[in-house]
């Protein structure tokens, strides 16, 4: 493993600490408190001397002050004795689950803040044969991932909201209420999340465009843009793109830990070797 390889897999496994965040947005029994001191470990590693991200903070002064500042609030949010949305208690993970919209929108921007830093130094590897195949796919795999994860949760939410408007409108008799206008707010911030992972991802094959399409015409029979289909109702379509969305994160998590295991184990012992030589 070069160099520079090992510098954007450090990065890489950043940008995952932020991506498995989306984690505490499914409504699980439990999650693990291992993975989140893991998690919780390499986030705060990674602002320290030496560090992939710490270089890169370093030697971007006009735009690394204000990257540093939102890691450290997102890290205050979700990672720290201050949080209010994820706590750790007797080796046990509560998470507030009222909060999925600000774990959604903290982790979508910062990730995509990540995944642009990433792909700077992407570009520069292929430019300069620096980066090795497997690493380009990896990065490949991971953005099939992360869009794959966003577009499956995020519809399940949006259908909550979405029931709920639908429920207190019936009880107002189609009259709007705080509640309403408030439940309408969120369901206009999803759609915003729905567009804004659309328009930032590189994905172009069908397989992936066809599931950013279905979640598109969701939005738009929810908004009445789209009429329904003929003998259909909202459950059915709901019903329809959960199995299409399901199917499409299957598929994507199975390619990337094909890619990813390998490399992890290649990591640790570049890290062993590293260590050996510090130890000589």
């Amino acid at each position: 493993m070069t160099n520079y390889t090992n510098f954007v897999l450090g990065l890489y496994v950043y940008s995952s600490s932020i991506k498995d965040t989306l984690e505490y947005v499914m409504n699980k029994k439990e999650y693990s408190a291992a993975a989140y001191e893991a998690r919780k470990q390499t986030l705060a590693m990674g602002l320290t001397e030496n560090q992939p991200l710490r270089k890169f903070l370093d030697q971007n002064p006009e735009k690394g002050p204000e990257i540093e500042k939102n890691i450290n609030t997102f890290i205050n949010d979700f990672y720290s004795p201050n949080s209010t949305i994820i706590r750790v208690n007797n080796n046990e993970v509560r998470v507030d689950h009222a909060m999925h919209i600000r774990i959604f929108e903290t982790v979508i921007g910062l990730h995509e803040t990540l995944t642009d830093i990433l792909r700077g130094y992407e570009k520069t590897g292929k430019e300069q044969n620096l980066l090795e195949d497997r690493i380009k796919n990896l990065l490949s795999s991971d953005e099939r991932l992360y869009r794959a994860i966003l577009l499956h949760t995020l519809m399940i939410d949006y259908q909550k909201l979405f029931m709920e408007f639908n429920q207190e409108m019936r009880e107002s008799q189609g009259k709007e209420t705080p509640q309403s206008k408030f439940t309408q707010e969120e369901i206009k911030k999803y759609v915003g999340f729905f567009n804004f992972i659309k328009a930032h991802t590189t994905l172009v094959d069908e397989e992936a465009l066809n599931v950013f399409d279905a979640a598109q015409r969701m939005v738009e029979y929810t908004t009445g843009r789209r009429a329904l289909p003929s003998g259909k109702t909202f459950e059915d379509m709901f019903k329809e793109y959960q199995v299409t969305s399901s199917e499409f994160l299957k598929q994507s998590e199975a390619k990337w830990l094909e890619i990813w295991r390998p490399i992890v184990i290649e990591i640790q012992e570049f890290a062993k070797a590293n260590q050996t030589k510090s130890d000589a």
